[in-house]
C-alpha cells in the first residue's frame, strides 16, 4: 500500500524500505524530511512521475537535502522525466533510477554532482543526446 505522514519522523536519517510491496505515488510530505541522508526505495511498485522538488533547494522542500549521499529508486514503475533540479543534490555519491518507465533526457545537471560515484539510469525509455556534462565526473566509477 501506499506511505503516508512520513514527514512526522522528523529526525529520520535514513529510508530503507527497499524490496516490499509499497505502491502508489512517492509521498510528498518526503520534503520536509530535513535530515536525510540515504533514500532507498527500490523494488516497489512505486508509480508516477519522480517529484520534481527532489533536489530543489527551496524554503519548503529539500531545504537540507544537500547532505543527502545515495538515492535509490531502481525497480519501481517511475515514470516522466528526471527532474533536473536532482543536480542539486551536490553531496550525492549514488544515484540508482534503473529499471523504471523514466523518458526524455538525461538532465545536464546531473554532471555537476562532484561526488557522484555510481549512476544507474539503464533500463528506462530515455531518450537524446548524453549530456557532455557527465563527462566532468571525475570520480564516477560506474555508469
Amino acid at each position: 500500500g501506499p506511505i503516508s505522514n512520513i514527514s512526522t519522523l522528523s529526525q529520520l536519517k535514513e529510508i530503507q524500505i527497499g524490496n516490499n510491496l509499497f505502491s502508489g505515488l512517492i509521498p510528498g510530505d518526503i520534503g520536509l524530511l530535513s535530515e536525510l541522508q540515504m533514500i532507498e526505495m527500490y523494488n516497489n511498485s512505486f508509480e508516477g512521475a519522480i517529484p520534481s522538488y527532489i533536489g530543489e533547494l527551496s524554503p519548503y522542500f529539500f531545504t537540507n537535502w544537500t547532505e543527502l549521499i545515495s538515492l535509490q529508486l531502481q525497480n519501481n514503475s517511475l515514470s516522466g522525466e528526471i527532474p533536473p533540479e536532482i543536480g542539486s543534490l551536490t553531496k550525492l555519491s549514488y544515484l540508482y533510477l534503473y529499471r523504471n518507465l523514466l523518458s526524455g533526457s538525461i538532465p545536464a545537471g546531473i554532471g555537476s554532482l562532484e561526488n557522484l560515484l555510481e549512476l544507474d539510469l539503464s533500463n528506462n525509455n530515455l531518450s537524446g543526446q548524453i549530456p557532455t556534462t557527465l563527462w566532468n565526473l571525475s570520480n564516477l566509477q560506474i555508469l
